[in-house]
């Protein structure tokens, strides 16, 4: 199953957790999103507390154990 996460920039991800908005440097603790829909409204969000120009949303497609 491919899931959805949000590159805020180079090297930060978004995450769960508390933050505005809560980021990771690690792409493998990054929030993993069912839809492209949750992940686009979480992005949306993000940008209320920094303008992010560069974010984009990549599918997410490894396996987690």
């Amino acid at each position: 199953m491919a899931f959805y996460i949000v590159k805020l920039e180079d090297g930060v991800w978004l995450d769960k957790g508390e933050g505005d908005p809560s980021r990771t440097t690690l792409e493998k603790h990054a929030r993993k999103f069912e839809s492209l829909i949750k992940a686009r409204a979480a992005l949306k969000k993000a940008r209320e507390f920094s303008p992010f120009v560069n974010a984009k949303i990549v599918k997410y497609e490894r396996w987690q154990k």
